[in-house]
Parts: C-alpha cells; sequence; structure tokens
C-alpha cells in the first residue's frame, strides 16, 4: 500500500475556496445541509466532509466530487449520457 493518500487535502481545500469564493459561507452551509460551523470547519480545514455532504457541495458549485478532492484537473462533470447516446 502507498503512504500517498486518494485525497490530497491541500488541493481539496484550495479547490473548494476557488469554486465557493463568490459563495456566502451561509449559503454553501445551507445547501450542503450543514451547520454553518461544520462548514467554517470543512473550509478551514479542520474537518472533511461525508461523501453525502461532498456530493451536495460539488452539485451546489457545478464541479466534480474527482475535482474537488484532485483526483481531475477537469472542473465541470462529464455530462450524462442518455439511452439515445448509448
Amino acid at each position: 500500500m502507498s503512504d500517498e493518500t486518494l485525497v490530497n487535502h491541500a488541493t481539496f481545500l484550495q479547490r473548494l475556496y476557488d469554486a465557493a469564493n463568490t459563495m456566502e459561507q451561509k449559503r454553501l452551509a445551507q445547501i450542503a445541509d450543514v451547520t454553518t460551523g461544520s462548514m467554517s470547519r470543512i473550509q478551514s480545514g479542520q474537518s472533511m466532509p461525508s461523501i453525502e455532504t461532498l456530493a451536495r457541495i460539488a452539485t451546489s458549485l457545478n464541479v466534480s466530487v474527482d475535482y474537488l478532492i484532485g483526483l481531475s484537473d477537469a472542473p465541470k462533470p462529464p455530462g450524462k449520457r442518455t439511452s439515445a447516446s448509448r
């Protein structure tokens, strides 16, 4: 097993800051369904969000979870495939 972690915490914090730079913390907390205190701890790096919260944050910021956690450099989630395009 590698010493590298799957999620780069510094990358997550920077990308969260960049993506949420125009959204108030209170609004982001409401969308993510967490308290303002919890969002403050997430944004300051004191805690990491749950998978569900991470998904809500990504959706509200119109970026992919993979982008937020550093697995992709493409901020936008890929388009949904329809049954006609398969």
